[in-house]
């Protein structure tokens, strides 16, 4: 696998949840499990804030259980993931990321 190319997010692990999104059309419900991480940010007066990010993770990453356990075990450390850009610029987890933990605060 090669690291130094793709889309990386880098940022505190905040956690897990479940939602799901309506179909405006059909009315169908489709259920997601996204984590969020939250992205250092620096705006034009010079404070430091944060933006929380959520990353979808599809159903076939959800089964990769060194992934989940990875997730899992790393709440509140600082991380880096590669994520994917899909339909409405929705970020989501693709099958070949791996989430690193960072060594040291971001």
């Amino acid at each position: 696998m090669d690291m130094t190319s793709g889309i990386f997010i880098r940022g505190k692990l905040i956690g897990t949840k479940q939602d799901s999104n309506k179909s405006k059309v059909s009315g169908e419900v489709f259920p997601y499990t996204a984590i969020g991480i939250n992205v250092p940010m620096t705006n034009s007066f010079g404070l430091k804030t944060f933006i929380t990010k959520e990353i979808v993770i599809s159903k076939d990453k959800l089964n990769d259980a060194a992934f989940m356990k990875s997730v899992n075990d790393n709440f509140e450390k600082d991380v880096e993931l590669e994520i994917g850009v899909g339909n409405f610029k929705q970020m989501y987890v693709p099958m070949t990321s791996v989430l690193t933990v960072l060594p040291k605060s971001i």
